[in-house]
């Protein structure tokens, strides 16, 4: 690293971490990502960081380190360090802990119906937006309803994860291929509520020669995102999608079938960009 950063911003997900280091006006100086230690260990979060930022700079740097997210495990002290919904963003950037030399960003919290979030909340500071319907798809997926800067409520749905343990269950042998036609065809079922089908119909599908086995996957994540959606907003609803790869355009085309005006986001932008902007506010760059 040819410049000393201003700031370190981590991000924790399961197994994987990403660094990126900013200098004096915000600029990003260089960018890392890998694994240290298990997200099932008992390995906390600040001893991952750590080992994980000496491997990549040979040593802790100077400057502040702010970090979000948790293992897929997370433990007792993350849940502990976490914000009550409802709740204005800046009671997070208010909220920050440190342990060990690290500041933790913490995570949001829901009594009824019991819901968290362990660094998907840093999203909502790397979006212009402070009013809003958000889906942020992922292995699971978050809808936060955002009004003039308050969070007052979360939904997690477990979509993606489900979707792996029927593909899981379920051993289709053939390649599988995407056709946005067949998408769009079973998230339409899924859509109508009034006829909306189970996803074992796509297995049937299959096996009675209504589909082809290769479209297996494509036909349960429309069926199954398209659910997802159908449970959360209506035709004509302004969502903020926050989302990469597959999964931005997935979603993304059935927020569309459904009609919905639609604002995108790239995760791993927002967080970079969430993770600065909550380090700013919360003054970590006078230090």
């Amino acid at each position: 690293m040819t410049q000393d950063p201003a700031l370190i911003g981590v991000f924790i997900s399961g197994r994987t971490l990403s660094a990126w280091s900013y200098g004096g006006d915000g600029e990003i100086i260089a960018a890392h990502s890998g694994e240290a230690g298990s997200a099932d260990s008992a390995t906390d979060g600040a001893s991952r960081t750590s080992y994980f930022l000496n491997e990549w700079l040979g040593e802790m740097p100077a400057c502040p380190i702010i970090v979000a997210g948790a293992s897929f495990s997370p433990q007792a002290e993350e849940i502990a360090n976490t914000v009550s919904v409802p709740c204005r963003t800046d009671a997070i950037t208010a909220g920050l802990v440190s342990r060990h030399g690290l500041h933790f960003v913490p995570g949001i919290k829901q009594t009824s119906p019991p819901d968290f979030l362990l660094g998907s909340e840093t999203s909502l500071f790397g979006i212009e937006e402070t009013d809003g319907l958000v889906c942020m798809p992922g292995r699971f997926t978050h809808h936060i309803a955002v009004e003039h800067g308050r969070i007052v409520g979360i939904t997690t749905e477990m979509t993606v994860s489900l979707m792996q343990a029927v593909l899981k269950e379920q051993h289709h042998t053939e390649a599988q291929i995407f056709s946005g036609a067949v998408f769009r065809e079973w998230a339409e079922k899924s859509l109508d509520t009034e006829n909306a089908v189970s996803p074992f119909a796509v297995h049937a599908a299959c096996r009675i020669g209504k589909l082809k086995p290769q479209l297996y996957q494509c036909a349960l994540a429309g069926l199954m995102i398209g659910a997802d959606i159908a449970a959360h907003y209506e035709p004509g609803d302004d969502v903020i999608l926050i989302a990469d790869g597959d999964l931005l355009d997935q979603y993304g085309l059935a927020l569309e079938i459904l009609g919905a005006e639609i604002i995108e986001y790239s995760t791993e932008e927002t967080r970079r960009e969430g993770l600065l902007e909550i380090a700013e506010v919360a003054g970590l760059l006078d230090e």
